[in-house]
């Protein structure tokens, strides 16, 4: 989150808080705090409505890679930010592009399906390579690359370097995914 408060051009001088309700740090953007020093991204024409609710860092943690995502409640149910400055259905699925959860700016957001969201998903944190698709097979002492599309796994190949590995990964990705391949080199 530091680097998204980074990007954003705040002034070490300015006091941010876990009181700190909105604030714009932009032309376009501006922050939300979450409390204990968390804070969202959005849009500075959404500030204003979202403000008026008291959002926290909550919901869905399926899988180790996951930081939670913005959220409040309205009685017992459970209100995403991004799912509402979207405005879609239940059955839709969101993506955040840059796979950063608390970046609720609308050119970080799209309507995906759950195929797509998962194509777009980060690495495992427990990996044992730094690169998404790319593990450390300790019985032939190799990287090697596997890809995952229609509930297959596709091996790509061995690799004696895990830079060559991650390379692999990344053309099958952009050639499998396409706009919502997460890839290791940009």
């Amino acid at each position: 989150m530091i680097k998204l408060l980074k990007s954003c051009k705040i002034k070490k001088t300015t006091k941010i808080d876990k009181y700190f309700f909105g604030m714009p740090v932009g032309p376009n953007e501006a922050v939300i705090g979450l409390g204990h020093k968390r804070y969202t991204l959005v849009d500075l024409q959404n500030l204003q409505w979202l403000t008026q609710y008291r959002w926290h860092v909550g919901g869905n943690h399926k899988n180790r890679n996951d930081q939670g995502y913005v959220c409040r409640y309205e009685g017992e149910k459970l209100i995403y930010m991004h799912r509402e400055i979207m405005g879609v259905a239940a059955d839709k699925q969101i993506d955040h592009i840059n796979g950063n959860t608390f970046d609720n700016r609308k050119c970080n957001l799209r309507v995906s399906t759950q195929q797509q969201n998962t194509q777009n998903a980060c690495k495992h944190r427990l990996s044992s390579s730094k690169s998404k698709g790319v593990s450390w097979h300790k019985y032939n002492r190799k990287w090697r690359a596997r890809i995952g599309h229609n509930k297959k796994e596709i091996h790509l190949g061995s690799f004696t370097n895990e830079v060559e590995t991650a390379v692999a990964y990344d053309n099958a990705a952009r050639k499998i995914f396409g706009e919502f391949a997460r890839l290791n080199f940009a």
